[in-house]
């Protein structure tokens, strides 16, 4: 088993979520990235979580968090955890994920895949405006 996933399971274990609620967490904090920083840009943040590389981007920031996370509260090892340590950890992880401490954006990768997708919605559009089928185009 990978690193990542043994520190996730891990993660899981000590603030005592499932894997449907990790996910939920992740997902969560990224729309809640995104309208930090796209503010109302609602077709934006479509496009975007669109992306499979967005995702990925996004994926990686977060283990690459829930990574420093782990090893700087040195959690490795503990077996049990009160009630009181679990909500003092949770809340400790929930500040590390943070997205006002974020300083990532997405990548060119992600950026190259977004804009390729947003002109071929505004052609469409334009297209179908014009009663043109995207199909019916020759060159």
């Amino acid at each position: 088993m990978k690193i990542k996933e043994q520190i996730k399971q891990e993660i899981q274990r000590l603030l005592n979520i499932d894997e449907l609620h990790y996910g939920n967490l992740l997902m969560d904090k990224a729309y809640e990235y995104l309208n930090s920083i796209m503010r109302l840009d609602a077709w934006g943040i479509k496009i975007l979580t669109s992306c499979p590389m967005f995702w990925k981007w996004w994926v990686n920031q977060w283990e690459h968090t829930d990574r420093i996370w782990y090893f700087d509260t040195k959690m490795e090892g503990r077996m049990y955890l009160t009630t009181q340590q679990q909500m003092d950890y949770r809340q400790s992880y929930d500040n590390m994920h943070a997205v006002e401490l974020m300083v990532a954006y997405p990548n060119k990768l992600v950026m190259e895949e977004t804009y390729a997708i947003m002109v071929g919605e505004i052609i469409d559009s334009k297209n179908a405006i014009h009663g043109v089928s995207t199909q019916d185009k020759t060159l």
